[in-house]
């Protein structure tokens, strides 16, 4: 793998006296390359940029140009003394930018930018600096991953190289400083490491985001925009390689990649920012590079849209298509008219897609196969997935705000982390899906199959939980409010619990949930109280046959009260109304706000 900034980085230097500073620079330049030459590190006659700098006026260049090196230093020299410019010399830069050889179990690749090689010369001190751009000399590529072979080809040729250099230069090497990559040492390159000890996944951390910064900050038109813009859709070979966009109105226009991980992908992206820049210097406005560069009229590009939709349809365009043609079909125009309007794969047999991350907005998956799709963090508020086939699909992350999921399949579904509320789900099975840590905020579970399911840490508020479960569900953790019934299946005994039985079963598998279905809330009033102001209030709920009533008390909870048993028997002179669920917690909100106020 090539990166666009340095792997690794060395550099010699030693000082000189009464040198003379050009054939000095040629002469280190000249044997160092011959050194990597030796190790196929470098191959061909590369061209040497050399450029000599006025003394006391680093900006003032006395020569600057291009030599072949297939020459002597002191033919080089000479060349460019016949060239020179008047004035005194501050410094002497060369450069050469070559191609080299790697080794493989495929045999060798000719490789652009394995290295850059420069040196320095003053009138005291000279410098090499060789920088590679390569992991090849890593056992880890920059994403993490072993390439034991690549390794043992080729980073022996690097350590034996390092030696030379400090051999031909007469000058110790000095290992730079750790780049994003790796750190330099006397021999090659350490990979770093995550903190778990993982090889680190340096590639996606660093040069992804690097690469992707050459769109948003390349100099001619601003490169964003806060208001829409209009756009073409580019593709290549592969499919969509991604969207030009212009607007007018902030004089903003740039390209926007759909794939900056891919080398030829990527470069074919970069050369729309090259015509790009070449319609700034000509001073057309954005539109009318849209234009030229698509052959497109105003009219027949696509938007308006906003900036920041266009750019997430792009980075998401990415993911795998499906393995059924007409379901990729669907998908691929979809993602590439990104005109905002939400996708209808119903019916479709997605199976194979890569969904995660996506905006699926409002998108239609009704009766469609989804089985083993990866659909974590996307974004699927309003979707509409009745009788959808979810069976071991990755929700995880996922929003699913009033998403619609009734009669939908959710066997084996990992629903970690997803935000539920107010969805519906009727009539689903999930027995065996993963709801750890799930937000059910008001969300309504009518005939769910929990059999199996693990709930452990969910979310729930105002929850209608009319669910099975049974002896492998697991609900530790699980916090909030709901509405019952639940059904309990033990071996083949079915059991429906519901009220304070719901809820006392409920703490016995480690949940800790008020269960709202089953209670009957009274106000307790003294003589001149009205229930907007009642003294205290209690509830009763029934389970087994029997009565359970509790009083809110000054400790901010409920508990056991004999306030109905004395009351029926005439032993209080305090009277009881029924009120609402709304009435007694808004009483529960005033009894806390007092109590914490000092």
């Amino acid at each position: 793998m090539i990166a666009s900034t340095p792997v690794s980085r060395w550099t010699w230097g030693d000082s000189t006296e009464g040198g003379e500073p050009i054939l000095r620079c040629l002469t280190d330049l000249l044997a160092a390359r011959a050194v990597l030459a030796a190790h196929r590190l470098v191959v061909g006659e590369p061209r040497v940029r050399l450029t000599v700098s006025e003394s006391g006026k680093p900006r003032s260049a006395l020569y600057k140009g291009e030599l072949r090196a297939n020459g002597s230093a002191e033919e080089l020299a000479a060349e460019v003394r016949a060239a020179l410019r008047p004035g005194p010399i501050g410094s002497v830069d060369a450069t050469i930018s070559p191609a080299g050889m790697l080794l493989g179990p495929a045999g060798d690749v000719h490789t652009e930018r394995l290295f850059h090689l420069s040196t320095s010369a003053y009138t005291d001190f000279a410098a090499v600096d060789l920088t590679t751009f390569s992991d090849a000399w890593l056992p880890f590529d920059l994403r993490g991953r072993p390439q034991p072979a690549v390794y043992e080809a080729n980073a022996p040729r690097l350590a034996a190289a390092l030696a030379e250099l400090t051999d031909v230069l007469g000058s110790d090497m000095d290992p730079e400083d750790p780049t994003y990559f790796g750190t330099p040492t006397e021999t090659g390159v350490d990979p770093h490491f995550d903190q778990d000890g993982a090889p680190a996944d340096s590639w996606s951390r660093f040069e992804l985001a690097r690469r992707y910064e050459r769109f948003t900050h390349a100099p001619g038109y601003r490169r964003t925009t806060d208001g829409d813009v209009r756009y073409v859709p580019i593709a290549d070979g592969h499919g969509l390689l991604g969207y030009l966009w212009a607007s007018d109105t902030e004089d903003a226009a740039s390209f926007e990649p759909a794939d900056v991980d891919n080398d030829q992908r990527y470069s074919a992206a970069l050369a729309w920012l090259d015509r790009l820049r070449s319609a700034h210097d000509r001073e057309l406005s954005p539109t009318q590079a849209l234009t030229e560069l698509t052959g497109r009229a105003p009219e027949d590009t696509k938007g308006p849209v906003a900036l920041a939709t266009l750019r997430n349809r792009a980075a998401w365009s990415t993911k795998s298509l499906p393995l059924d043609r007409e379901a990729a079909a669907r998908l691929s125009a979809w993602v590439t008219a990104a005109n905002g309007e939400p996708l209808d794969a119903t019916g479709l047999d997605l199976r194979g897609a890569a969904l995660s991350d996506g905006d699926l907005t409002g998108a239609w998956f009704a009766h469609s196969v989804l089985a083993g799709v990866s659909l974590a963090n996307a974004e699927l508020w309003r979707a509409r997935l009745e009788k959808a086939d979810l069976t071991g699909a990755n929700l995880a992350g996922a929003s699913l705000v009033k998403a619609t999921l009734d009669l939908a399949t959710l066997r084996s579904a990992c629903l970690d982390r997803a935000d539920l509320t107010s969805s519906s789900l009727i009539d689903v099975d999930a027995t065996a899906a993963t709801f750890r840590r799930a937000d059910l905020t008001n969300a309504t579970l009518l005939q769910v199959d929990l059999r199996g399911a693990d709930l452990s840490d969910a979310t729930t508020a105002n929850t209608s939980f009319t669910v099975t479960v049974d002896d492998h569900t697991v609900l530790r953790g699980l916090s909030g409010t709901l509405f019952g019934p639940v059904t309990v299946v033990t071996d083949d005994t079915e059991q429906e619990l519901d009220g304070l039985a719901l809820q006392r079963w409920l703490t016995t598998q480690g949940a800790d949930v008020e269960v709202l279905s089953g209670f009957v809330y009274y106000a307790k009033l003294h003589t001149g109280e009205s229930r907007e102001n009642p003294s205290g209030i209690a509830r009763r709920s029934s389970a087994d046959g029997n009565d359970y009533d509790e009083a809110y008390t000054r400790n901010l909870c409920w508990e056991p009260t004999e306030y109905f048993r004395l009351y029926y028997l005439g032993h209080n002179d305090i009277d009881h109304v029924e009120i609402t669920r709304a009435e007694a917690d808004a009483f529960v909100a005033r009894v806390k706000q007092s109590l914490s106020t000092p």
